[in-house]
């Protein structure tokens, strides 16, 4: 029993972590594509405001690097 009350609770800290991980990474795209529209970088023919921005890996062609 002791055994099956460690393996729950090691199974759950597997799943704290990936949760975690999973937020983090959710939070990260979301301020970069916060500070891309505060910069104004948007999709070539896009409406002003329309808040249409390029995927990151586009960034440096558009920067022009």
């Amino acid at each position: 029993n002791m055994t099956l009350t460690v393996l729950k609770i090691s199974h759950l800290e597997q799943l704290n972590s990936k949760i975690f991980a999973w937020l983090s990474n959710i939070f990260s795209r979301l301020k970069i594509e916060h500070l891309i529209k505060q910069i104004g970088i948007t999709r070539k023919g896009a409406e002003p405001g329309a808040g249409c921005v390029y995927p990151v890996q586009h960034w440096t062609a558009l920067m022009g690097r």
